[in-house]
C-alpha cells in the first residue's frame, strides 16, 4: 500500500471513529438525563410523607394533593407498573441508579478508547505527511 492509499485509509478510519464518538456522546447525554430523573425520583420517594405535594396532571399543570399512602407505582417495562412500599421502591430506584452508573462508566471507557484511536490516527497521518515532505525536499 502506498503512502496516499495509507493516508486515505487512515482518514476514513478517523471519520468512522469521529462519528462513533458523536453517537456515544449523544448516548451519554441521554444516560445523564436518566440519572437526573432517577435521582429526582429517589429524593421524592425519600421525602414522601403526610405533607402536601404537587402532582403533574399534564400540560405542565400541577394539582396540590395530600399523600394518603406510602405506596409508589414503579415502572417495570412494557408500560407496566408495580405498586411497592416506600422502602422497596427506594431500593428499586437505587438499583436502577447503580445500573445506570455502570452504563455511564462503560460509555466513558468506550469514548476514551475512541479518542485514543483518533489520536493515534492523527499521529500516523502527521508521520505520513512528514515522510512525504522529506521526499519532496530530497528530490
Amino acid at each position: 500500500m502506498n503512502a496516499n492509499q495509507e493516508r486515505q485509509k487512515l482518514m476514513y478510519e478517523g471519520k468512522v471513529y469521529e462519528e462513533q464518538t458523536r453517537m456515544i456522546s449523544r448516548e451519554m447525554e441521554k444516560v445523564t438525563l436518566t440519572m437526573l430523573d432517577l435521582s429526582n425520583a429517589f429524593k421524592t420517594i425519600e421525602n414522601m410523607g403526610d405533607t402536601n405535594t404537587l402532582v403533574p396532571i399534564g400540560g405542565n399543570t400541577f394539582l396540590e394533593a395530600k399523600m394518603q399512602s406510602d405506596k409508589v407505582l414503579v415502572p417495570v417495562g412494557g408500560g407496566y407498573m408495580i405498586k411497592m412500599e416506600k422502602k422497596k421502591a427506594q431500593k428499586e430506584v437505587e438499583r436502577r441508579v447503580e445500573s445506570t452508573k455502570k452504563v455511564m462508566e462503560k460509555l466513558n471507557k468506550e469514548h476514551e478508547n475512541l479518542v485514543k484511536k483518533m489520536i493515534e490516527i492523527d499521529k500516523k497521518l502527521m508521520s505520513l505527511s512528514k515522510s512525504s515532505w522529506k521526499y519532496v525536499w530530497l528530490s
